[in-house]
């Protein structure tokens, strides 16, 4: 097979950031909406960027978000997952070749391995599985699997268990109301304690960090809690993407428990967001995928919610040869 070869490969730097700004937001077939160069800034602090831009005919095909570490390039080592970002009218023979490049190119600069975490098929604005088929010719290693829960919101027969509207219906008599709130504070410490208490754990974003996120992009960050009166007794950080909702926090306090606070927030959250296709509640296991939360699986499961997997390989980078072969 003829290989579309005229691929040119561009580290990232600073005057790119119009022109990957725009592919992700209106060329890319792939591309949550984290992938800006918005996003990617509030923690660049603690990583070494070294993203590519893949270049045909001096237009950009894909990218690649990623990051240093040691010998081994991270895709992506601050976001829930990376991978290629490719365009929507790409073809097999351009991924062939981008693949290739990349890997290539990173043999060249000394990295020995591509930790590749692929964007979940559900952010695909037109499905295909050509990066799937390559990954494989690759012999790229499955190192983990994350168990996210996702909820086809137009499923016409898709069941919610009666206990999640009977708690609803429980919250409103005991005076709790649902609103889009910007308590950021009093949803954040409801948070904290809830990782702490739980899992001995702090949020991934810190306050100051998830305002400023919410200041960049305040259409695609949103809280929403339940109260009583001004407490705030359930809430959720919602990151909206095309067809897509994403719960990115949950926390629930003891009050909140007692009383089906979070049954009336994802009831009510799922009636306004009901014209999406999806909505993902989040994964369940931990230590690279081997340890599953079978009571938080449980819950999401009784909103309707089914499994999906976000896979995480290892690529080694001189495995490039074998694509010559197709």
């Amino acid at each position: 097979m003829s290989k579309e070869s005229l691929v040119e490969i561009v580290r990232y730097q600073p005057s790119h950031q119009k022109a990957w700004d725009e592919f992700v937001r209106n060329e890319a077939n792939n591309a949550p909406f984290f992938f800006q160069r918005a996003y990617l800034a509030y923690h660049q602090h603690r990583f070494v960027e070294h993203s590519l831009l893949v270049y045909q005919n001096n237009k950009i095909i894909v990218l690649l978000p990623a990051t240093e570490d040691g010998q081994q390039l991270n895709s992506h080592g601050g976001l829930p997952f990376g991978g290629l970002v490719y365009h929507r009218q790409i073809s097999f023979e351009q991924l062939l070749a981008t693949f290739q490049k990349v890997l290539e190119y990173l043999t060249a600069q000394g990295f020995t391995k591509l930790v590749y975490k692929q964007v979940p098929a559900y952010f695909h604005i037109f499905p295909g599985e050509w990066e799937d088929y390559l990954l494989y010719v690759l012999k790229a290693e499955s190192h983990s699997s994350e168990l996210n829960m996702l909820v086809h919101l137009k499923e016409a027969d898709r069941k919610v268990e009666s206990r999640r509207k009977r708690g609803g219906k429980k919250a409103v008599k005991r005076g709790l109301s649902f609103q889009e709130s910007n308590d950021w504070k009093g949803f954040w410490q409801v948070l904290e304690q809830n990782l702490q208490q739980r899992f001995g754990v702090n949020p991934v974003h810190t306050l100051a960090e998830i305002k400023t996120l919410k200041e960049r992009f305040p259409e695609n960050i949103r809280l929403y809690t339940v109260v009583s009166e001004s407490a705030v007794c359930a809430g959720t950080v919602v990151f909206l993407h095309p067809g897509l909702v994403h719960a990115q926090y949950i926390a629930t306090s003891p009050q909140g428990r007692a009383s089906g606070a979070n049954d009336l927030l994802f009831d009510a959250l799922m009636k306004r967001y009901s014209q999406k296709k999806y909505f993902s509640l989040g994964v369940s296991n931990t230590r690279e995928g081997v340890q599953l939360n079978q009571g938080l699986l449980t819950w999401k499961a009784s909103w309707g919610a089914r499994p999906v997997l976000h896979h995480r390989f290892e690529i080694p980078t001189v495995h490039s040869f074998l694509l010559d072969e197709i």
